[in-house]
């Protein structure tokens, strides 16, 4: 059952946003197509989690955010909600198999960061690979890091304060 705050909610965001908002827009499917595109974004913005189907799955709601705010049955985000949860599931097991096994360096790779540039991964191997390139890059990133840190600490001279450390470590 739908909690019942959300009816109480609905109706203090579609006042908001028709009467209150800079804009004052009125709530109609126009501004359910846009709402739509903006909950996929910010549910799933690194496009690293959901399928396309999960997308077209929820797509039903593209046109009725407007009649969901009227009614105060917000069944889109319970249902976003699912989906979301049962694909972090299932990343959460995917990103155990890859990191149980140990990278292979020797290939080229090429991984988009940019998620403005990708599209949500057509399949659970697509979204594998995706996650197994990322994943590689934060090793090496992390492997980079660590040995620059290591490196500059090599040239790093001492300073009075170490040499006077190392002084009296000495005569212990």
């Amino acid at each position: 059952p739908p909690d019942p705050r959300e009816e109480a909610l609905a109706a203090t965001v579609s006042q908001l946003l028709e009467k209150e908002h800079l804009l004052r827009k009125q709530i109609d499917g126009g501004i359910s197509r846009q709402a739509f595109d903006t909950y996929i974004d910010r549910l799933d913005g690194g496009k690293m989690f959901l399928l396309q189907a999960d997308r077209d799955a929820l797509a039903i709601y593209t046109v009725i955010i407007d009649d969901e705010l009227d009614t105060g049955n917000l069944e889109l985000a319970h249902d976003g909600a699912k989906r979301y949860q049962a694909r972090l599931a299932v990343v959460e097991k995917m990103v155990a198999e890859i990191l149980d096994k140990p990278f292979d360096f020797s290939n080229e790779e090429w991984v988009e960061l940019d998620p403005e540039k990708l599209k949500l991964a057509a399949t659970e191997d697509e979204l594998r690979d995706r996650w197994h390139k990322r994943l590689e890059l934060e090793v090496l990133e992390r492997v980079a890091g660590m040995e620059a840190r290591l490196e500059a600490e090599k040239t790093k001279k001492p300073t009075a304060v170490s040499a006077a450390t190392a002084s009296i470590t000495a005569t212990a």
